[in-house]
């Protein structure tokens, strides 16, 4: 495993995992609305034959809401610790890994509005996505 690799793509996703989060919750609004009509079916007056029953509706709404709220927990997860995680690095470090990884401006950008060199620009963004990468996957990284 590339833990370097992994962290970089953990910053370049962080805003889409908060959206996701929001997308997630939504949609399990919407399927608990949905479980909400069904009530006890009777089955002695349901047709036979091979067409869709209600409960095999019912049975998909709660599948998917299991799943989402799985994905959900998963989700928030990550999140929760990513927060940590940038919570946890000093200000510079975190300003530089954000500018670096999660926006889309450039190099040259980056370098003007920190005002270093392209040296320094480097050598701060590896000492900061290591320990960013550390905070994250602990030793294994250094190994």
């Amino acid at each position: 495993m590339n833990y370097i690799r992994e962290a970089i793509d953990y910053l370049r996703n962080y805003q889409n995992v908060i959206i996701a989060e929001t997308n997630l919750k939504d949609k399990l609004r919407e399927l608990n609305g949905s479980l909400e009509g069904y009530k006890g079916i009777k089955y002695d007056d349901l047709p036979s034959g091979s067409a869709v029953s209600p409960d095999d509706r019912v049975c998909n709404l709660i599948f998917s809401r299991d799943k989402t709220k799985e994905n959900i927990k998963e989700n928030s997860d990550v999140r929760k610790k990513m927060d940590v995680v940038l919570k946890n690095l000093e200000e510079e470090k975190k300003q530089l890994l954000i500018l670096a990884y999660a926006t889309d401006k450039s190099e040259d950008d980056i370098l003007k509005e920190l005002n270093i060199s392209r040296a320094t620009y480097h050598r701060q963004k590896g000492r900061a996505i290591r320990e960013l990468a550390v905070q994250l996957f602990g030793i294994a990284v250094i190994k």
